[in-house]
């Protein structure tokens, strides 16, 4: 059994969820998202282009998703961690993915990006030190992608690890309140849309920092 709120699995007997509080009774017979974009009907999971707004006058770094039309289809909630951890909401307030770190050395880090059940989506690389500009993206056991900014973190690119297709790109419009991220996703992608979404969130924290 799952947590129809935040995709964890539960122990036989539960009456809540451990992570998320969420009654029990409330549970189906499987998590509430599938372990690929593919077929849902989620739109934070399917827009293309979308919005993804920091207010900066507000307390924590949270994002706010919306799509051409302006209407909010996800967000993020972040936890003070040194460096990074966001779980990513849907528009029905379902967790769509997590974004977390683990030391690998010194100031380098791997940010892990999770399904709502926990198993791990993609791998990004640091490649030097939280100053990189270039991180490297497995998936799976392939590192055949690439997460690269532009010198002002203002242009971000996922693209294939040998020059191959753009899949997603970013440009960062910062203003006096808000700084607004324009993400365009390309057709049918090799790539999940979370894993995407998770790098997107990734890139723009880290250079909003520098």
């Amino acid at each position: 059994m799952f947590c129809t709120r935040c995709g964890r699995p539960l122990p036989e007997g539960a009456q809540f969820c451990t992570a998320c509080g969420e009654a029990a009774g409330a549970t189906g017979a499987g998590p509430p998202l599938p372990s690929s974009s593919e077929g849902s009907d989620s739109l934070l999971l399917s827009a293309s282009p979308l919005m993804m707004v920091w207010d900066k006058l507000s307390t924590f770094t949270n994002y706010q998703f919306q799509d051409a039309s302006g209407q909010v289809i996800g967000s993020t909630q972040g936890e003070f961690a040194f460096p990074i951890k966001y779980t990513v909401f849907d528009e029905r307030q379902q967790v769509a993915l997590t974004l977390d770190a683990k030391r690998v050395r010194g100031l380098r880090y791997d940010f892990l990006i999770h399904d709502p059940t926990g198993a791990v989506l993609a791998t990004i690389h640091q490649e030097s030190s939280v100053l990189s500009r270039k991180y490297s993206m497995t998936v799976g056991d392939r590192p055949d992608w690439t997460l690269t900014t532009d010198a002002m973190g203002y242009h971000y690119e996922i693209a294939g690890e040998n020059g191959g297709i753009v899949v997603a790109t970013g440009d960062r419009k910062p203003a006096i309140r808000t700084s607004t991220t324009e993400i365009r996703i390309a057709a049918a992608p090799p790539l999940d849309h979370r894993i995407i979404l998770g790098a997107m969130i990734l890139v723009c924290y880290l250079s909003t920092r520098k």
